[in-house]
């Protein structure tokens, strides 16, 4: 009613059963057709415009509405079987991510160097419409990207946008694939700034239950957001509950693949897994009794039991592996965390970087069976 008091006539074009209905208004000067995803056919344009009398502009409106479908009745994939289409553990992940510090972009980001602002009500609307064309419309492409894949038989999981806009999104989908989305949507957002520096999104990513309740899961994703952003500068992932600066996830990522092509060696066993996740948890309680009892002793931060532990154990286990060269790459891993008092803060980022490696490769090898 208030549009048609403003002189606007608003309606719906959708297909039912490969019938097109039409809207019947009559006595317009012109009309506006809008594409959902992509832009109306001529055909369509063509009929609208005989129907309703009156020259028909088509455009383009983008919305982030990806659903993932299966069947011939083409229904949704439900939340079990996504978590059954996931590798390893049969878990759902959900992911938020939000730009950093999008008002200080707003409010300095169009300052010279000298400090005057070229702010424009043009170049303000400008910033936003590019932004809402990202997360309105490429994002739903990626994710329509990850869907293609869809196969439970071979775990290619799926993922549901429920919402992207604005400078900020919500994705829930087999846990699996979350990381690799977050970061694909976090690297296309800086081709798309054209590397700008100052453009960046940080990501909080949770591992639940399918019968876990989403609006409890959205929540704890947000708290793994919002420890995401806690680092200094932002720009940064927060998975299984470890914060990790964007500038490293590539180490992350890379230590976590070579544990799984360790392990799926016939020579190595999943343990080697299981004893960086055991250093790891010893780093935490050292780092923990820190905290508690000598906060002016910042050595204590880096040097505890797990140092001369791991070392031992992973020499141990190095030197029971028959072939010489996975027994260096055994020993290599374990280099990275020797003990060098000049490399306190590297040793420190190894073993947390190693940590989250750990628990990912450890979710991804679970077999199924082990979780009943």
């Amino acid at each position: 009613a208030i549009f048609a008091e403003l002189g606007f006539n608003i309606d719906l074009i959708y297909t039912h059963k490969k019938q097109t209905h039409y809207p019947t208004m009559k006595g317009l000067d012109y009309a506006i057709i809008q594409g959902i995803r992509d832009v109306p056919d001529n055909n369509t344009v063509n009929d609208v415009s005989r129907q309703l009398e009156c020259p028909v502009l088509p455009s383009l409106r983008y919305t982030v509405n990806v659903t993932p479908m299966v069947g011939e009745d083409w229904r949704p994939v439900t939340f079990d079987k996504l978590a059954e289409a996931s590798k390893g553990i049969e878990y759902i992940g959900v992911l938020r991510m939000d730009v950093d510090d999008l008002g200080n972009l707003f409010g300095a980001g169009f300052k010279k160097p000298n400090g005057e602002s070229r702010a424009s009500l043009a170049r303000v609307a400008s910033l936003s419409n590019a932004l809402s064309l990202y997360f309105e419309g490429w994002v739903g492409e990626i994710c329509r990207d990850i869907n293609k894949k869809y196969d439970p038989k071979k775990e290619e999981g799926a993922v549901y946008a429920v919402y992207s806009g604005g400078d900020d999104l919500f994705i829930v989908g087999s846990w699996d694939v979350l990381p690799n989305v977050a970061k694909r949507i976090r690297d296309d957002l800086a081709e798309f700034a054209c590397q700008n520096s100052d453009v960046h999104i940080s990501a909080g990513i949770i591992l639940q239950n399918p019968k876990y309740p989403l609006y409890l899961a959205a929540d704890d994703a947000e708290g793994m957001l919002k420890r995401a952003k806690g680092l200094e500068g932002k720009n940064a992932i927060c998975f299984l509950g470890q914060p990790v600066k964007w500038s490293q996830w590539d180490q992350v990522i890379a230590f976590k693949d070579e544990l799984i092509n360790l392990v799926t060696q016939e020579a190595i066993s999943r343990s080697l897994i299981w004893l960086f996740s055991h250093f790891y948890q010893q780093y935490q309680a050292t780092v923990e009794n820190y905290k508690q009892t000598n906060k002016a002793n910042q050595s204590q931060l880096f040097w505890g039991p797990w140092m001369w532990r791991s070392a031992y154990q992973l020499r141990r286990f190095a030197d029971r592996i028959n072939n010489e060269e996975l027994k260096q790459r055994v020993l290599t891993l374990s280099e990275k965390l020797r003990p060098n008092p000049a490399e306190k803060q590297t040793l420190a980022l190894n073993i947390e970087l190693m940590g989250v490696a750990a628990r990912w490769a450890e979710a991804l090898t679970r077999k199924k069976d082990e979780e009943k």
